[in-house]
């Protein structure tokens, strides 16, 4: 099992309306996600994350994601279960004071594992080891979709 860790940092975040102007970070943000890599499976995840201005307002969020796939290379095909947390400020009645919930919902799906690209060297011939371009493919999916 390969485990990867992705780091993203914000620095800043100033959204500018007509009528106004707010900091939604005004300070470095470090948000980090792993990604864990077998020949036939692999695991995502990246945590829930809610940020608020008190004085303005403004917030960003992150929807938590974890996911698990199994992957049949010999029938070129994978299964997941996903588990989204999607993050929320509650507000008390009459108070500025706020609490964090998080709405979770889960889904499977499944489908074949399609390579996008066959590599071969001229001197090569193509063997079984084209099998493991879906497994890199989907680490590059994996990885742009937790970026997003």
């Amino acid at each position: 099992m390969t485990r990867y860790e992705i780091q993203q940092i914000r620095s800043k975040l100033v959204v500018h309306e007509s009528d106004t102007t707010f900091t939604v970070i005004d300070s470095p943000l470090t948000i980090t996600y792993t990604l864990e890599q077998g020949a036939t499976s692999v695991y995502a995840s990246a945590p829930p994350f809610i940020t608020q201005q008190s004085d303005s307002g403004g917030r960003l969020t992150y929807e938590g994601i974890k996911q698990n796939c199994s992957l049949d290379l010999s029938q070129h095909s994978g299964e997941c279960f996903e588990v989204d947390e999607d993050p929320d400020l509650v507000f008390a009645s009459g108070s500025e004071s706020s609490s964090t919930t998080i709405a979770t919902s889960t889904r499977t799906f499944s489908g074949p594992l399609i390579p996008l690209a066959t590599f071969v060297t001229s001197d090569a011939k193509p063997s079984s080891q084209f099998m493991k371009a879906p497994v890199i493919l989907l680490l590059g999916a994996i990885l742009a979709m937790i970026a997003i």
